[in-house]
């Protein structure tokens, strides 16, 4: 029969070949023994074995028609599906064609699908899996994967055929087969055209379009897809350009019916938001995907996450190329302008910083980018800025509440973090935390995450007063840590500037710029702004100092502050008298920073400038610029830039008569530094000589601040410097008149009445002011120093001795109650001797027995208190009182008040 059946197969009809597939069949049937369903432990008949190998057949029609007869015997329960779907599995490996054995598969498992959906079991969805009970396609696409036109020609079938009852199942048990094809770590390129190709089929519109909701199994596609989307794989090119096609189908697929899959598409608008940095970092063009969701941003204006959306783009724009800026600019602008989105909320200031660096940037790619419309890059910031600027932005709640619980990129959670950091900080308190947290990390971080810049810029436009110059200082510090925002913070620092402020705020903001040159590429901005800022001929002053400070962090500007400082001589028709007098002092003092920081690379350039300056000033009111630079000249004679002695031959001419209190004391300070810079010549011993007489008339200059300075600069000289010649007539040492005339004395003893004995030290501290009394006793401190330093070592430890001696002595003085406590237990007689009674009033006492514990032991207080008693009334008795020793008698009262204190606290206890 089984010849007849082959003979039958070999004839060229289809419908012959079908018939003789219907006869096998019967055959098979007929052949088995047992009325159990057919299964791997079943004898494996000839005629089964022919059913099996006709199913690989290069015929259409026979291969088909065998397939279909292994799941009609499945269907009419003659054959477990379990046997016939691993014989397939089993044949697609060594198969020539698998046209038919892929079609068997997939009818078996529409059939398993069909049957665990009739009673509504949801286990279909966890039937199969990808390595744990793989799904059969998998195991087909790895052992065939040349065989992707068969699958995707059969997958297209299994939805078109799936039943209406079934259909969330028949989506369900192919749910495994799916993501591993569109998930799988290690995809294969061989796969990419299957994955297009089913995406397409996937995404096709089922069900009439004027319906307002789309199919159950459209539902459940598209549903099994957005689950999809967090484990895309994004390693490289080829897997960003897939996700890239996958999303912006199913973007569009959803958009069909907006108001049904509004949760989704609000899920979905923040992951394309994530996606377009991965699409950027990886590709290079994140336009088309932006340009994607403004175009269809009408649709979804209602379910919109426009504040995580607006952050999401700040934080594009700081990464986004000149190119790619254009669609991300025009994105946030719609968003702004919509009328939905009137109030704004403070989350827009993020945007500022971005915007701003825009404005203040020109590139070469701006004069290409105008098109037909003419709208051009600036001027969309310019718009978006102009929002921005507007009263309506305020502290609001965002309508649309919406959070990411499995983004496709890592990037949301910096994301997420800033947006709800935003909410927590409009408490003031926590803006101080988030700036002391940010703060403490620093010494350990080598790289500032693009968020806190932009959360760190959200405040400097958004806080005033103490909490402002927190933010500031912070800045400072979080430069120093990482350059690479400090160009982005520059203009928002000018920007600052331009709004409503307290006046200090103002100056606080402006000496926070020159902190920010912390690398070279930051000075050329921070110079033109500084430069901006000097071409207002009243803030020139306030420039010049900007200038000095940058300086101080960067020295390679040095020319240009030379170039300032020229400027600041120039005279002015539109500056006051006022202007004027603050350009001299922001000199000044620039001058003096100039020698205290680089004394040896620039002090000698700014001799002539401080010349210049003491001679401009010499009016009364002119002291404070010739004070400064006079601090200035110190700093030069310190680092021996220049010699003090030649200095000073060359200032007295102007200055030894000069009495303006800040003058004599940046003389004084000045002076200070001559015993540090002592010459052994006799010029110098001249000199110093001079110097000690200067500072000591000025000790008695009627200004406390001259005589402090004067007394500072004394403590530096050495003790045998000054004579009773230096000190005023009231306090030198008194001397006999005949020992003035006395003309007989030799030089020695001359010298040696010149010395000033500490009587007269004593006496000055008298005649001193009290204002003047700390600088007073520095001096005095600094003569007591060197007393100790001078002093023999014989005199040290000889105290040293007697020091032994004392505590020797002290040791003997604390043994005597002990000593007269034995005498009295020794003692026989009935009665105590006066000296012993005595002895006994003074210093008896009894110790306190502590228990392990560290408690009193009670028996032993008893018996404390006990002997206190005897002694009390054995004192009464014994302790004599006789009026002719009265002197004896005087200590008595305060002997007894002693012993009744103790006697009371022992019985108390």
């Amino acid at each position: 029969m089984l010849d007849d059946i082959k003979k039958r197969f070999e004839f060229p009809n289809a419908v012959v070949q079908s018939q003789a597939v219907g006869h096998l069949i019967a055959a098979i049937l007929k052949e088995k023994v047992s009325s159990k369903k057919i299964r791997q432990a079943s004898d494996q008949t000839p005629a089964l074995n022919l059913l099996w190998e006709k199913c690989c057949s290069e015929n259409v029609a026979l291969r088909t028609a065998c397939c279909e007869g292994l799941v009609a015997l499945v269907v009419e329960k003659h054959a477990e599906l379990d046997y016939v779907l691993h014989g397939a599995l089993n044949l697609i490996p060594s198969a020539r064609n698998v046209h038919g054995l892929v079609k068997t598969i997939c009818k078996l498992i529409q059939i398993q699908a069909i049957q665990l959906g009739k009673d509504g079991d949801e286990s279909v969805w966890s039937l199969y899996g990808i390595r744990n009970t793989p799904h059969p396609l998998i195991t087909v696409l790895e052992n065939r994967p040349d065989c992707w036109p068969v699958l995707l020609q059969q997958i297209t079938v299994f939805f078109h055929q799936c039943p209406e009852r079934s259909e969330s199942s028949c989506v369900g048990i192919m749910a495994s087969f799916l993501r591993y094809l569109y998930c799988e770590p290690s995809q294969l390129r061989e796969y990419a055209e299957l994955r297009m190709g089913l995406l397409k089929i996937l995404l096709q519109p089922r069900g009439p379009k004027h319906k307002e909701a789309p199919s159950v199994l459209e539902c459940e596609i598209l549903q099994l897809l957005c689950d999809l989307i967090p484990h895309l794989q994004l390693k490289d090119l080829l897997q960003v350009t897939e996700a890239l096609f996958f999303l912006q189908e199913l973007f569009l697929s959803l958009l069909q019916y907006p108001l049904f899959w509004k949760d989704q598409l609000s899920q979905l608008t923040l992951q394309l938001l994530c996606f377009c940095e991965v699409c950027l970092n990886v590709t290079g063009e994140c336009s088309s995907l932006v340009s994607l969701i403004e175009d269809n941003f009408e649709l979804l204006k209602e379910v919109f996450p426009v504040d995580q959306y607006i952050i999401g783009l700040a934080l594009l724009l700081l990464q986004t190329p000149e190119s790619q800026q254009k669609s991300v600019l025009s994105l946030a602008y719609k968003l702004l302008s919509c009328p939905e989105t009137q109030d704004i909320s403070t989350t827009a200031l993020t945007l500022v910083m971005p915007v701003l660096q825009i404005l203040s940037s020109t590139t070469v790619g701006d004069c290409l980018s105008e098109d037909v419309s003419g709208t051009t890059r600036q001027q969309l910031a310019v718009n978006l800025l102009g929002i921005l600027k507007e009263e309506g932005v305020k502290d609001k709640q965002e309508s649309v509440s919406c959070k990411l619980l499995f983004p496709i990129t890592s990037s949301y959670s910096s994301l997420y973090t800033t947006w709800k950091i935003m909410e927590l900080m409009r408490e003031k308190p926590a803006v101080t935390k988030w700036l002391s947290s940010v703060k403490s990390l620093l010494p350990v971080s080598t790289q500032v995450p693009a968020h806190v810049f932009l959360l760190l810029a959200y405040l400097l436009i958004q806080e005033n007063g103490d909490s402002l110059r927190d933010v500031l200082q912070a800045t400072t510090e979080i430069a120093k840590a990482d350059c690479s925002q400090v160009p982005n913070l520059i203009p928002v620092l000018i920007f600052k500037l331009g709004r409503p402020l307290e006046p200090a705020l103002y100056r606080d903001i402006l000496y926070t710029l020159p902190t920010l040159g912390v690398h070279k590429v930051c000075v050329a901005q921070i110079l033109r702004a500084i430069h901006m800022l000097g071409s207002t001929p009243k803030l020139r002053a306030v420039a010049s100092r900007l200038m000095t400070s940058l300086w101080e962090r960067q020295d390679r500007i040095y020319p240009e502050l030379q170039k300032f400082l020229a400027m600041s001589d120039m005279p002015s028709v539109s500056v006051d008298k006022d202007g004027q007098w603050e350009k001299l002092i922001a000199k000044a003092a620039c001058i003096r920073d100039i020698c205290r920081l680089r004394p040896y690379q620039h002090g000698a350039d700014m001799l002539a400038a401080i010349s210049q300056v003491l001679n401009e000033c010499t009016k009364p009111d002119q002291a404070s610029p010739a004070a400064i630079v006079l601090q200035g000249l110190r700093a030069l004679c310190e680092a021996e830039v220049v010699c003090i002695r030649s200095t000073w031959n060359a200032l007295s001419p102007k200055l030894s008569c000069d009495t303006r209190p800040p003058i004599l004391k940046a003389l004084n300070e000045l002076f200070s530094l001559v015993p540090s810079l002592t010459v052994n010549t006799n010029e110098f011993e001249k000199f110093k000589a001079q110097v000690i007489s200067f500072l000591w008339n000025n000790t008695q200059n009627k200004d406390a601040l001259v005589a402090i300075s004067a007394y500072k600069s004394l403590s530096s000289f050495g003790s045998e410097e000054h004579t009773i010649l230096h000190l005023p007539g009231q306090a030198r040492p008194e001397v006999d008149s005949l020992e003035e005339i006395d003309m007989n004395e030799d030089e020695e003893d001359q010298e040696a009445n010149l010395f000033v004995p500490g009587s007269s030290y004593i006496k000055l501290l008298f005649l001193t002011p009290a204002a003047v009394l700390g600088a007073f006793e520095e001096f005095a401190t600094s003569l007591v120093k060197q007393e100790m330093t001078n002093m023999p070592r014989a005199v040290y430890h000889s105290a040293l001795r007697g020091g032994t001696t004392r505590s020797d002595q002290g040791k003997t003085v604390a043994g005597v109650p002990n000593f007269l406590l034995k005498m009295y237990e020794r003692n026989k007689q009935p009665g105590m001797t006066p000296g012993l009674a005595a002895g006994m009033l003074l210093c008896f006492d009894l110790p306190v027995h502590m228990g392990r514990d560290g408690k009193p032991i009670n028996r032993f207080l008893a018996s404390r208190g006990r002997s206190f008693q005897k002694m009390l009334v054995a004192l009464i008795h014994e302790v004599n009182i006789q009026p002719s020793e009265w002197h004896h008698s005087i200590l008595l009262p305060q002997s007894w008040l002693g012993f009744m204190s103790r006697t009371y606290s022992a019985i108390l206890q």
